[in-house]
């Protein structure tokens, strides 16, 4: 994944629900500590990754979304903020913060 510039990324409010030009995405629980459940309400294509709060990879990187409902393990990652990025196959951004406990 490449960000061509800061203004790609749309930040929004923890537990919001965002709409991507369309593409509605809803990310819960949050704050988590076993998983998260990232739901499309929409068929277009996505993936994920999940970086800190610093912009470092974790191990949840470039994952599809081929689901409604696709369920992620973050057991592994330390507690702290994290950065949900999400890319669509039409090659939009957004970043959703989210809680690890």
């Amino acid at each position: 994944m490449a960000f061509k510039s800061q203004s790609d990324i749309i930040n929004y409010d923890i537990n919001s629900i965002d709409n991507l030009n369309g593409i509605q995405i809803t990310i819960s629980p949050n704050p988590a500590s076993e998983y998260i459940v990232v739901k499309k309400h929409s068929d277009v294509g996505m993936s994920l990754s999940i970086t800190d709060i610093h912009g470092r990879a974790t191990d949840i990187l470039n994952q599809p979304l081929t689901e409604i409902d696709n369920r992620f393990d973050i057991s592994n990652l330390s507690r702290g903020m994290y950065e949900i990025i999400l890319e669509s196959d039409r090659g939009q951004l957004s970043s959703q913060r989210f809680i690890k406990e």
